[in-house]
């Protein structure tokens, strides 16, 4: 599957408060779209993953970096292993 801006959502209502954040500190129009392609590729698979066991809303999934730049994952303020 590729992504483009037309399968990401127009509006920002699916980021965590956090990756919100992240996003508006970007300046560069390319930057933010980068960066929602993947956010939304990534919290896509981790809500087909975990969706049917928890009723979860993509707001409840957050995708973040350590200070090293390695990604991890918590859903509902959970980190996830």
């Amino acid at each position: 599957m590729v992504l483009d801006e037309v399968s990401i959502p127009g509006d920002t209502n699916w980021l965590s408060p956090g990756e919100l954040e992240r996003y508006q500190s970007f300046r560069f129009d390319k930057r933010k779209q980068d960066w929602l392609s993947g956010r939304w590729a990534a919290k896509k698979l981790i809500f087909s993953l975990l969706e049917t066991e928890n009723l979860l809303s993509m707001v409840d999934i957050s995708v973040g970096n350590h200070p090293a730049g390695d990604p991890f994952v918590t859903v509902r303020g959970e980190i996830l292993n």
